[in-house]
């Protein structure tokens, strides 16, 4: 059943701009530019309901116990601000002097309802990735790549059983989860018969999926 389609309240007019006599080539330019933000707000409205309706199902199911073959996961990942790590190298010229600083990465996931075992109820939980530039770096190689082990590891993926609904949200970062490696890699897990037609990809504006995979 495909979720509703938010409504638009009533005390919230979309923007409109009136222009009052002559209009300049830069009255007309900022007119467009209010309109197409007006658009956009619009948009990550109803972004953000589609997300919360998805993770709303999968406490649900959870709540529920839903078989694992009719379930709804909803997962949302995003990079957080790099760590910059001191690198003493054997040619510093003082014990507080360094050349360049090693950079660590961090990626988290977090699954909106996981189940801790512990009476809680189902609630969010966010699988921390960390390592070093030397190691790896951003792009959608290392988010498919940690996506996948943090579905492994959290038995999302189980062996010989086809999941249900798998919604995954990330931001508007086209370098790092927007190109075609994730895409290809929700095509896998529907080719490898780990999830349903149902898997999706969700892009959600930035100050969504920051939100959720900080908290």
């Amino acid at each position: 059943k495909d979720p509703p389609q938010p409504e638009k309240q009533k005390d919230d007019p979309p923007i409109k701009v009136y222009m009052i006599g002559p209009v300049s080539d830069e009255m007309e330019a900022m007119e467009k530019m209010l309109k197409r933000a007006g658009i956009h707000v619009e948009q990550a409205e109803a972004q953000r309901d589609w997300h919360n309706y998805f993770v709303k199902k999968a406490v649900e199911d959870a709540e529920n116990d839903v078989p694992h073959e009719e379930r709804t996961y909803a997962f949302t990942g995003d990079y957080g601000q790099n760590i910059m790590f001191p690198h003493f190298g054997d040619e510093q010229p003082g014990s507080t002097y360094y050349f360049s600083q090693l950079t660590m990465l961090n990626f988290g996931l977090v699954n909106h309802a996981h189940e801790y075992g512990d009476g809680r109820g189902p609630s969010c939980h966010m699988d921390a990735h960390v390592y070093h530039e030397g190691i790896g770096k951003k792009g959608a190689n290392a988010v498919a790549s940690l996506f996948m082990k943090t579905l492994r590891e959290r038995g999302i993926i189980k062996e010989g059983r086809t999941g249900g609904h798998l919604v995954v949200s990330f931001d508007n970062c086209g370098g790092q989860n927007k190109n075609n490696t994730m895409i290809m890699i929700l095509m896998y897990l529907y080719e490898m018969g780990c999830h349903s037609t149902k898997v999706q990809k969700e892009k959600l504006v930035d100050s969504v999926a920051r939100a959720q995979s900080r908290q």
